[in-house]
């Protein structure tokens, strides 16, 4: 197991990764040492990840979830005590040198969606453009409400 801590102005990160280098758990920790959550991975028989949990600080309430699927993942918060859907992604490739991975909020509507490019063989698929639904290319600066509302599972 390799520990690895970054900290940041108002909390800390520390990685706890397996023997490849994958992260198993993410620790979040504020400026006095509390832990602010615990973020663990599962992992199926074959090593693929297969769901993100985020507990609390209680270490049995799970707040956060991303359920990962075939071609994407969702992604859960917990709200009024229940874990809610609030995130949709998917990914597929549209031709051999480009893929499209599409966000959809709640209620299954499409709110953005990411092109990526074929670079080369040794770095492989890059992110090239951000785009509303309606295909829009989005401003970096200043990318619209409705993006900025789609959370993820994790605040961190």
């Amino acid at each position: 197991m390799e520990i690895e801590i970054i900290e940041y102005g108002n909390h800390k990160q520390i990685f706890y990764r397996n023997g490849n280098g994958v992260a198993q758990r993410i620790l979040v920790l504020d400026l006095n040492h509390q832990i602010i959550q615990d973020e663990l991975s599962e992992y199926d028989a074959n090593g693929k990840c297969v769901a993100n949990m985020v507990f609390a600080p209680d270490h049995t309430t799970v707040i956060d979830m991303r359920k990962y699927t075939e071609n994407g993942s969702e992604d859960y918060r917990r709200i009024n005590g229940k874990l809610v859907l609030v995130q949709t992604r998917t990914s597929r490739k549209i031709d051999e040198h480009t893929a499209k991975t599409e966000f959809y909020n709640a209620d299954g509507e499409l709110v953005f969606y990411d092109v990526f490019q074929y670079e080369n063989d040794e770095i492989g698929m890059v992110f090239s453009n951000r785009f509303d639904k309606n295909g829009k290319e989005l401003d970096w600066g200043n990318p619209g409400s409705e993006y900025r509302a789609l959370q993820n599972y994790s605040d961190y």
